[in-house]
């Protein structure tokens, strides 16, 4: 998947459409529902958050967002 990263008051933010964002039941042949996945990150402390957005969910549930913490490291 290919984005721009955008800055804003030291942080930085990455939205990403993800066509098999979301995998439901068996993860290699069930169901894919498509994703809008923002990342951001702080440029000084390298902390993010990523959330996951989806218009609905598995086998019916409403749409929704799962949000998983991330750290980045300098190389």
């Amino acid at each position: 998947y290919v984005g721009d990263a955008r800055v804003v008051d030291d942080r930085y933010t990455l939205s990403v459409d993800v066509p098999d964002g979301l995998r439901c039941g068996n993860v290699y042949y069930g169901l894919v529902i498509p994703t809008r996945d923002v990342y951001s990150w702080g440029s000084v402390s390298l902390q993010g958050t990523l959330t996951s957005s989806f218009a609905a969910g598995c086998d019916g549930a409403p749409g929704g967002a799962f949000t998983y913490p991330f750290s980045l490291v300098r190389l």
